[in-house]
């Protein structure tokens, strides 16, 4: 297949990750930071590579299928426009992508977990890991990668401290917070980042959340933080305060 070149567009946080050489990434990142657009354009940057001699599937896997066909199917088509088989169309029941170079990009859920085996893959995207069953990559995705030493990107948003946080810790990520930056662990890659390191998000939008959500809500969702409880779910103004003393219904009876 003859030279092409993918119109990918990437702003300088998302831009690090996608070209991190390390084997293994996890990013973790707050909403609307653009992680949906990154796996789909270092999926299709893969599917491409010509190191691929073996013709190895590659996969994006967010959660639940019907939510991976919404937010990649056809953001993968318009990226590889140009590279499509021109005789095996797209088969979008199935999330069947196939490429002019013989390379399947298949858009998967974890909650169908017998349509991810038994397939050798060159590289896979991980969506929203901490709403996924880790056995999903342990048992079922990290194997598939194992002939021809496949890599693998993992984005999501915490959702507390569970497998993810365990994952990441694993890769270096607490490191991150120490100020050590990007940390690269034993082939792995820790990336942290916030909504507001998108240069393409509104910031007073970003305000506005702050104002409205709960202190622990915020700090997750949008900073990116692995919360552990709900000690600070509301914020002090939300609460009136009066003077007066209270006064208590008896019963007379």
């Amino acid at each position: 297949m003859a030279d092409v070149e993918l119109n990918i567009q990437l702003h300088p946080a998302q831009m690090k990750v996608f070209q991190s050489p390390a084997r293994f990434t996890i990013l973790v990142a707050g909403r609307r930071f653009g992680k949906t657009h990154l796996a789909a354009a270092r999926a299709s940057a893969r599917a491409l590579d010509p190191r691929n001699v073996k013709k190895k599937s590659v996969f994006v896997i967010a959660p639940v299928a019907t939510q991976a066909k919404l937010l990649y199917f056809q953001t993968l088509l318009d990226l590889l426009h140009p590279v499509l088989h021109p005789k095996r169309p797209p088969q979008s029941n199935e999330g069947h992508i196939y490429l002019a170079n013989g390379v399947m990009i298949g858009v998967k859920g974890s909650d169908r977990p017998d349509t991810l085996r038994g397939v050798g893959l060159w590289h896979v995207e991980l969506d929203e890991l901490a709403d996924m069953k880790f056995e999903t990559w342990e048992s079922i995705i990290r194997p598939a990668l194992a002939d021809v030493k496949g890599t693998a990107g993992f984005i999501g948003t915490p959702k507390g401290r569970n497998h993810m946080w365990d994952l990441w810790c694993e890769a270096g990520g607490e490191g991150v917070y120490r100020g050590a930056g990007e940390v690269t662990t034993s082939g792995w890659q820790a990336f942290h980042y916030t909504s507001l390191d998108n240069p393409f998000l509104d910031q007073s939008e970003v305000q506005a959340a702050k104002e409205s959500l709960s202190s622990a809500v915020f700090r997750q969702e949008f900073l990116a933080s692995f919360e552990t409880g709900s000690s600070d779910s509301f914020k002090h103004e939300w609460f009136r305060y009066s003077e007066k003393e209270p006064v208590y219904e008896t019963d007379s009876a």
